[in-house]
């Protein structure tokens, strides 16, 4: 797992700090953000992280960096909105994480980043944690 971490934290220094200093999505987290994200997870992020974003999807047993936990607030908090965005988009060489920029429009991207936040935030009611704690940086 420190490997793992180091990894994530390594892939912030690629991000430009115009996403780095992000603490919000520009599109509001609403239920039909949080729909249109929940409907594009399936077809392009569970085969890694999991149906419920718990790293368990079937590509993560072949992953030499495990996917993100999008439900451990500790593990998923390290990247901000911006940060997951910039991911979505453009991968993530020392984690694995492919890039997505060329499959997604940006506003998909945002409800995507919409829709993870709200299993982080389902992981932090099922560990008894009040929801989204990024630390700006």
């Amino acid at each position: 797992m420190i490997e793992h971490m180091k990894a994530m934290f390594q892939v912030i220094e690629s991000i430009p700090s115009e996403f780095q200093i992000m603490d919000r999505t520009p599109v509001a987290p609403t239920l039909e953000s949080l729909s249109k994200g929940k409907n594009i997870f399936p077809m392009n992020c569970a085969v890694c992280h999991g149906p419920t974003g718990k790293e368990d999807g079937p590509a993560a047993v072949a992953m030499r960096t495990p996917p993100a936990n999008f439900q451990d607030t500790m593990h998923s908090g390290i990247y901000g909105p911006g940060e997951k965005y910039w991911i979505i988009g453009n991968g993530s060489g020392d984690t694995g994480m492919a890039g997505f920029a060329a499959q997604l429009e940006p506003l998909d991207r945002w409800h995507l980043v919409n829709f993870i936040y709200s299993l982080q935030n389902k992981g932090a009611a099922d560990k008894g944690h009040s929801g989204h704690e990024h630390k700006p940086k």
